[in-house]
């Protein structure tokens, strides 16, 4: 805390909540219109001090002691609800600059937003240092928890809060969510008093909560055990038992493996209770682990024979194989068989070394037959891989062209379609296909395995992200029009409708994306098909995924937004195509043509990597990946109104603006993989990503650009300089046309962000020292007197 700040305690205010905020609405109503201007006078301090509270706070010239609140300080309880909402923003400034005021004037105001975060249980976990203690951004320090603020100073105040935040957590609350994080970190601090009072409401909660909701619960406990009360201790490992299969969360794998090995007269009593306590999802590790030794363990070998005598362990043939490894052939038939007739029962063994140690040792098996021929076709080995060339980087040759390459992984899996990689076949024969640009048979082979998955099924994310791909941007809106003509009963044919749809409102054809999503309830086929939904790649090594977040409420919202841009979707004037932009270039314009099948883990997998598409090699595909970015959209849109001498000049100016804002947004905050897809964006003229007068990045001495090891920088420099180019030629234009813009602070700001040149916060200060941007651009040059 600013240590020229009175203490909480002496800033209290006793009024309640709604009497403190009706007080000061009833103050303002009775100022008038007196009132209004009081109000935008504090709207504009606030922007002020959150301007130099940032550089005091975060740009190293003074530490934040040296910051001195405003008027608005001194009408805290009228902007507390917009601190309160500062608290929750993806700003860091922001939410530093709320916590601090919020600290300062301490109580109620402290405990009230406690509160409002509880009812709320937000997604992230944004608190002040205070809360728990911690650095603390306002002051530069470390801080101890001041329970005090927030109300958990007192027994009886802990345990109204703990049971508000019980009641903000569902089955499908997201994982780590505020109150989750919350209610771990009141049962992990060591100095916490009141963790007694925590546990008698959690306690209740959890045997009365349905499996997956007390999973959630389960979560917010401390690792150990230790940490659980004993009265406390019974109740958890039952609900564990009931919701998870297991008495305890956390499994000390190395100190049960050292049990074993340190048997002297080991026996199958005493070894096999050691394992039997595990989760069967936890077993193949600690056979692993016992197995690790050059020289096998006796306990270890007594264990390891018991578990290949055991018919009904999926285990045994991993048992078998680490036996043989360690000179022990008593598993030999069993390996024999699976290696030979049964590949896959070679499924359940996930460890790569192992599998390739019987590889070696039986060379002439079906299963080490099966790998030559994979490394043949893909080139490299089965049990290792590289696409690139380590030294150049350069991407090295497929062994066979496209339609060769297909035909001999069809032959392939039909010989061998139970062998672990068989999962890993079809990826590459899907793409094959997709070089030789037969999309919809790839994304039928794709939907099949998502609905019936083969091999080991250690693919599975990448077969998933790659049918989202196809049905994001890969596949065209014809391919997925005829995969639903030729496979409309197919059980995942209501995500190709849903895609579709999506693709038809990033071309504005708003009234087909709503007749395509009339009843789709696509929740209900991802609960069927739970491999396709892509909010599962987190708990890809679960075989039992924690709860999944619904999309139906998603795409319903989505709806909403297609009929409102339904109105515009005529772009018959400049006024219907520049509302059309406006919508798409706005922050939340990503939600407009967003595929939800991705549930917010599209992570810019629009290029990249072996599973994700190449770079656009026609202005057709760029076009795609465009459209499967709003800031494209919008950029297309808005170089039509642009281009439109009918267009009036307010449309003109605005249009200019957003270009700007865009580029900037694009480039500075989006994942760059998405952002050089989509380069350059559309909707300027020819030629203006080639001016190099506009701007060009100078390249340092050590670069070499005919070396390819310096390639990738180069490639950095073409992107950074042609985004910078179309941003200020869009400038230049606003500018040179309405000298006088409203905008004008916000594009020379966004043209430094861009560029780093000075240059553009002289001009600011110089033409436009009035604009509410201009405090930001003296600070960026070093301190200011204010």
């Amino acid at each position: 805390m600013n240590p020229d700040t009175p203490a909480p305690s002496s800033r209290r205010f006793p009024l309640r909540p709604v009497a403190t905020l009706a007080l000061a609405a009833s103050l303002l109503a009775g100022l008038g219109a007196g009132g209004y201007v009081l109000l935008q006078r504090l709207r504009l301090q606030m922007h002020r001090d959150l301007i130099l509270y940032r550089y005091a706070a975060f740009s190293g010239y003074e530490d934040v002691a040296a910051f001195d609140p405003g008027p608005s300080d001194r009408w805290f309880p009228l902007i507390y609800p917009v601190i309160a909402r500062w608290g929750g923003s993806a700003d860091p400034s922001r939410r530093s600059y709320a916590f601090y005021t919020l600290q300062s004037h301490g109580l109620p105001y402290s405990r009230w937003w406690l509160e409002d975060r509880l009812r709320q249980n937000p997604a992230e976990f944004f608190a002040p240092a205070a809360l728990f203690g911690g650095y603390d951004y306002s002051s530069g320090q470390e801080i101890p928890p001041q329970y005090e603020l927030f109300g958990l100073d007192r027994p009886e105040s802990v345990q109204r809060l703990t049971e508000l935040a019980l009641a903000g957590i569902q089955a499908d609350s997201p994982e780590w969510s505020f109150n989750l994080n919350w209610l771990n970190s009141l049962l992990t601090q060591e100095g916490f008093p009141f963790r007694e009072q925590v546990y008698g409401v959690l306690i209740p909660a959890l045997e009365s909560s349905p499996p997956q909701r007390a999973k959630k619960l389960l979560s917010v406990l401390p690792y150990e055990e230790e940490g659980i009360p004993s009265w406390a201790l019974s109740q958890v490992q039952a609900v564990r038992q009931r919701v998870e299969g297991s008495t305890t969360s956390y499994i000390d794998f190395y100190g049960r493996a050292d049990q074993v090995l340190l048997l002297e007269q080991p026996t199958v009593q005493a070894v096999r209770p050691l394992y039997e306590g595990l989760p069967p999802s936890s077993r193949e590790f600690f056979l692993l682990q016992i197995a690790e030794p050059e020289t096998l363990n006796p306990g270890a070998q007594v264990l390891l024979r018991s578990v290949v005598a055991d018919d009904a362990d999926p285990q045994r043939f991993l048992a078998a194989a680490l036996l043989y490894i360690k000179g022990d052939p008593v598993g030999e038939p069993l390996l024999q068989r699976s290696l030979n007739e049964d590949l896959a029962a070679l499924h359940g063994i996930s460890n790569g070394l192992v599998l390739l140690q019987l590889a070696e040792a039986f060379p002439n098996s079906r299963f080490t037959q099966a790998c030559r021929e994979y490394a043949r076709i893909r080139g490299g080995s089965y049990f290792g891989y590289s696409p690139h060339n380590p030294e150049t980087g350069e991407p090295i040759p497929r062994p066979f062209p496209p339609a060769e390459e297909e035909a001999l992984w069809r032959a392939w899996l039909t010989t061998y379609p139970d062998h672990p990689g068989a999962d890993d076949a079809l990826f590459w024969l899907t793409r094959t296909l997709e070089w030789q640009s037969k999309r919809e048979e790839a994304l039928l082979l794709l939907a099949n395995w998502l609905a019936e998955p083969f091999g080991d099924g250690d693919m599975r994310y990448v077969l998933r992200r790659r049918l989202l791909l196809l049905l994001d941007s890969g596949a065209t809106p014809g391919e997925l029009q005829a995969f639903l003509d030729r496979h409309g009963d197919h059980p995942l044919a209501a995500a190709v409708r849903y895609a579709l749809a999506v693709r038809y409102a990033r071309e504005h054809r708003y009234d087909q994306a709503l007749r395509l999503t009339e009843n789709l309830a696509l929740d209900a086929v991802l609960e069927r098909y739970p491999l396709l939904d892509g909010s599962y790649w987190l708990y890809d090594w679960d075989p039992e995924p924690g709860s999944r977040t619904p999309l139906d409420p998603e795409i319903q919202a989505q709806r909403e937004r297609w009929r409102e841009l339904s109105r515009w979707q005529a772009q018959s004037t400049p006024q219907q195509r520049y509302q059309l932009a406006a919508h798409w270039a706005a922050a939340d314009g990503w939600r407009n043509g967003y595929l939800w099948l991705f549930n917010r883990n599209r992570a810019g997998g629009l290029s990249g990597n072996a599973d994700a598409p190449p770079r656009p090699a026609s202005s057709g595909s760029l076009s795609d990946y465009q459209r499967a970015n709003h800031h494209a959209v919008a950029a297309e849109l808005l170089g039509s109104v642009l281009a439109d001498p009918a267009a009036p000049d307010h449309w003109q100016e605005k249009s200019l603006y957003w270009q700007v804002v865009i580029l900037y947004r694009q480039y500075t905050a989006y994942p760059p993989d998405e952002t050089a897809a989509i380069y350059p964006l559309p909707g300027f003229p020819p030629g203006v990503t080639e001016d190099a007068s506009l701007f060009d990045t100078p390249l340092p001495d050590y670069v070499d650009p005919s070396d390819p090891g310096d390639r990738y920088f180069l490639e950095a420099k073409v992107l950074r300089d042609g985004y910078a180019r179309q941003a200020i030629y869009a400038g230049n234009e606003l500018l040179a046309r309405f000298p006088q813009s409203r905008y004008a602070g916000d594009v020379l700001m966004s043209l430094y962000g861009l560029t780093g040149e000075a240059t553009f916060l002289g001009r600011l200060l110089a033409q436009f020292p009035d604009s509410d941007r201009a405090l930001e651009a003296a600070l960026e040059l070093g301190p200011v007197d204010h």
